[in-house]
């Protein structure tokens, strides 16, 4: 995995990324069926389906490589859903605004914190 800068942030930009494996701090997540998404631009804005409901935020690239996120909260809309799914829903919004690190090789994103104990994995989802 190659660690994205500012300049090679427009390579992962504008492509919608599903997440492939979701690993929170207190272990690894079973996906349901509706897997979030994640979408961004080069200047920073993301959005997605957080499986559930529609989600949007900011984050910085930091010279050194590394991301922050501005508000440790995503934006999103308010449905409601299955039970599990909500869960699921959570903990992938909650990870994502908890990862500093951002990676790519191929059609694979990775985003992490520091010691790698929360990661989430993304596949390049094909255009429809």
């Amino acid at each position: 995995m190659l660690a994205l800068s500012k300049q090679t942030l427009s390579e992962v930009c504008n492509k919608q990324w599903t997440v492939t494996a979701l690993n929170t701090a207190s272990g690894a997540y079973a996906l349901e069926s509706a897997r979030p998404t994640f979408d961004c631009e080069p200047d920073g804005r993301i959005s997605g389906n957080a499986g559930v409901n529609r989600y949007f935020g900011t984050f910085v690239m930091m010279s050194n490589g590394a991301i922050e996120w501005p508000s440790s909260h995503m934006a999103s809309t308010m449905m409601a859903g299955a039970p599990e799914l909500m869960q699921q829903e959570t903990a992938y919004l909650v990870a994502l605004t908890k990862t500093n690190h951002i990676a790519s090789l191929d059609n694979k994103l990775v985003l992490s914190n520091k010691d790698r104990a929360i990661s989430i994995s993304f596949t390049d989802t094909p255009s429809q």
